[in-house]
């Protein structure tokens, strides 16, 4: 079991055992990525449940994940997403380049969204958000969340855009591969 090499102060709203639990999930997703470079795809997908594991419902307030949190001045996470939800949010992330990667797209769209619900900035989920829904065959889909409020300020990201033209090409592909069949299929009445 992977160790604490880390330790977080304490944060208003977090459960006192946090800073532990922080750093034993970011243990977890470090091996969760060793078994990804490895192409353990299935052990990472392990190692990173592992993480969310203890990673998610580390608030102590009895109305977390019910009621909208509210932010304060004096709270560190006012200015930014706390710790835990950002890396529960990468860890949830490349669960979905593990799923992309054993063709679990509806996984993939699945992890996609949960990170994006805890980091609306976490491009690589929103990437593989759009790869996903691709792969999955819903071409028109992956062009519009391309062309989404959460996708527009990598739109110039070359990555982005590379995707983005992919998607394009293969919507044109199969747009003319299905006027080339109902041309064939209408000319036969003839």
């Amino acid at each position: 079991m992977p160790g604490s090499d880390q330790c977080t102060s304490h944060a208003p709203g977090l459960a006192p055992d946090a800073p532990e639990k922080i750093a034993q999930g970011v243990a977890y997703k470090k091996q969760g990525n060793e078994a990804f470079v490895a192409r353990d795809f299935a052990g990472a997908l392990r190692a990173y449940h592992h993480a969310v594991l203890y990673l998610a419902g580390l608030d102590q307030s009895p109305t977390a994940g019910i009621l909208p949190e509210q932010a304060s001045a004096s709270d560190p996470g006012a200015q930014g997403i706390r710790e835990d939800k950002r890396e529960l949010s990468q860890v949830r992330s490349n669960m979905a380049a593990c799923y992309l990667q054993l063709a679990r797209y509806d996984r993939a769209v699945e992890s996609c969204d949960q990170a994006i619900a805890l980091d609306s900035q976490n491009a690589k989920a929103i990437y593989r958000k759009a790869q996903a829904l691709a792969r999955r065959g819903d071409l028109h889909a992956a062009q519009d969340w391309l062309a989404s409020e959460p996708a527009k300020p990598y739109a110039q990201d070359p990555a982005f855009l590379a995707e983005a033209r992919t998607i394009a090409a293969q919507i044109e592909a199969r747009e003319r591969k299905s006027a080339q069949a109902l041309r064939g299929f209408l000319s036969k009445g003839r």
